[in-house]
């Protein structure tokens, strides 16, 4: 008997435990099959669902005793998947679960407290909108769970804390240092924290939320939102130890506050082009999406 493999194309969070995959109502989805050469001329790939009808109707070439099917992921529902040649099976079934995309859009966004604090103001909401995991309040990582985790001289976060702490608190998430080449691969991972640098010159983090490939655009939660430069009761005293601009009230003297947005439309190629020292970017996602079958 073979196995079942997800390309790397498919953009699904793989539950190994109820031998289940979760997919968004619109976005890539491919199956494919490990076998020996007879298993490979004779299979035959399903993925049914009462109401949905059959799902895969595509088949493509993955190499030597490698074949993958393309999932139709129009509409929600639930299929099951399976592999066979004649009535024999050829590799367990699996259960293909089509929902419909989070809202993240309509969703409270996240301000960051501080100048130093876009990191925390994306992790805490990143935990918030997805589904089993901790909610955690920003100010908690910055007064405790975060401490030492990032350089005040410049602003920066050391990727390598970042991940520990999410590793060490049952975050689930999967981090990665990429190239800019490389993050179009990670869209549809969502929600997709990104560190990158911001128009101003400082170490800056968003959490990207939605592509559109027609428009070249993508949707973010900015905690850093929204610009002070427009409200003309702040005025700009300074910078902060991150070389962020820090804007007060002429009146009273408060700080500024950010409350952050869920924003649309916004060009991929102005992050693509603003990679961190060293041209490189900082993700983090849900770990479900790089889950082996």
């Amino acid at each position: 008997m073979g196995k079942l493999f997800l390309p790397k194309e498919t953009r699904g969070l793989w539950d190994a435990k109820s031998k289940s995959l979760t997919v968004h109502c619109g976005e890539d989805a491919y199956v494919g099959f490990q076998g020996t050469n007879t298993e490979i001329a004779a299979l035959q790939f399903s993925a049914w669902g009462s109401s949905l009808g059959e799902c895969a109707n595509e088949v493509y070439n993955e190499g030597q005793g490698k074949r993958s099917t393309r999932i139709d992921t129009t509409k929600p529902g639930t299929l099951t998947f399976t592999v066979t040649a004649g009535d024999k099976p050829l590799a367990p079934p699996i259960t293909i679960a089509i929902r419909m995309r989070p809202a993240y859009r309509q969703m409270k966004a996240e301000g960051q407290i501080d100048e130093t604090a876009c990191w925390a103001a994306c992790l805490a909401w990143w935990l918030r909108v997805l589904p089993d995991r901790p909610s955690v309040a920003q100010s908690e990582f910055l007064n405790k769970l975060g401490v030492g985790l990032w350089n005040k001289v410049d602003g920066t976060i050391r990727p390598a804390g970042l991940e520990h702490l999410a590793t060490k608190n049952g975050y689930r998430m999967k981090a990665a240092t990429i190239k800019a080449s490389q993050l179009v691969d990670y869209l549809g991972y969502w929600p997709l924290i990104l560190g990158f640098t911001a128009s101003g010159g400082f170490a800056h983090m968003n959490v990207l939320c939605g592509y559109d490939p027609s428009f070249g655009t993508v949707d973010t939660m900015e905690p850093m939102y929204p610009d002070p430069i427009f409200d003309s009761e702040y005025q700009m005293m300074g910078a902060g130890d991150a070389g962020v601009p820090l804007f007060y009230n002429t009146s009273t003297g408060a700080p500024y506050v950010y409350t952050g947005a869920v924003r649309t439309g916004l060009s991929l190629d102005s992050f693509l082009t603003s990679p961190m020292k060293g041209g490189t970017f900082w993700v983090g996602y849900p770990q479900e999406y790089a889950a082996k079958m």
